[in-house]
Order: structure tokens, then C-alpha cells, then sequence
């Protein structure tokens, strides 16, 4: 009898260090996945909405500052940063094409006012 509750004991601690190495082995996951509300992915039916929203002049603009700034979804708080970035290239550009006609047209009424004095 005394021999077998030490086999019996020898398979059990056998047992723990197998079961305690195969732990160590696997990566150790959550029971549970949380998302956060402003972590998930938006439906098409929230874009659709963003898109509408966007379509109405001088609230669009309120909105994705609002959107880009405030404590909203990520994915519509990166769409709406993306949205501004563009937008100040978008003028930047428009400025510039704006300043190089001005400075082209001046040139180009001093050209003409030399050849009609000719």
C-alpha cells in the first residue's frame, strides 16, 4: 500500500510540474474582451450620418472640429484631424495659386502699359 501512495504521489507532483510548464508555455489570455465605445468600429450607418452631416453648410465645419477634438469615436477623431489637415493644405494651395496670379497679373498690366506707350 505504502508503495503505491507514493506512485500515486510521484504521478501527481509529475503531473503539476508538466501542467505548470505547458502554463509557462502558452500565452496567457483575457477571459473577456472589452471594447470601449469610442474603441469600436463605426457601422456604415454612422458614416452615413457623419456624411450627411458633413453636407451642411458651416455646421460641417463646427462638426469635425467637434468630432476632431473632442471625446468622441477614434475612428471618426482621426477621419475628422485627417479632414482639417487636408483642408489647411487644400487653402494653403489655394492661397499661394492665389499670390503667384496676383503677382503675374502686375507683371503683365506693367508689360502691356510699355507697349502701348511704344
Amino acid at each position: 500500500m505504502e508503495q503505491n501512495t507514493e506512485n500515486t504521489q510521484g504521478y501527481q507532483s509529475h503531473q503539476e510540474s508538466n501542467s505548470q510548464f505547458y502554463a509557462s508555455q502558452q500565452p496567457q489570455m483575457p477571459l473577456y474582451s472589452y471594447v470601449n465605445d469610442n474603441e469600436k468600429v463605426m457601422s456604415v450607418g454612422d458614416w452615413l450620418l457623419t456624411m450627411v452631416v458633413m453636407m451642411i453648410p458651416l455646421v460641417n465645419v463646427i462638426m469635425v472640429f467637434v468630432w476632431a477634438f473632442g471625446a468622441g469615436n477614434k475612428n471618426r477623431s482621426n477621419w475628422a484631424k485627417a479632414s482639417i489637415i487636408v483642408w489647411v493644405v487644400v487653402f494653403a494651395l489655394y492661397i499661394g495659386i492665389i499670390l503667384i496670379g496676383a503677382v503675374a497679373l502686375g507683371g503683365f498690366e506693367e508689360l502691356i502699359e510699355e507697349l502701348e506707350y511704344m
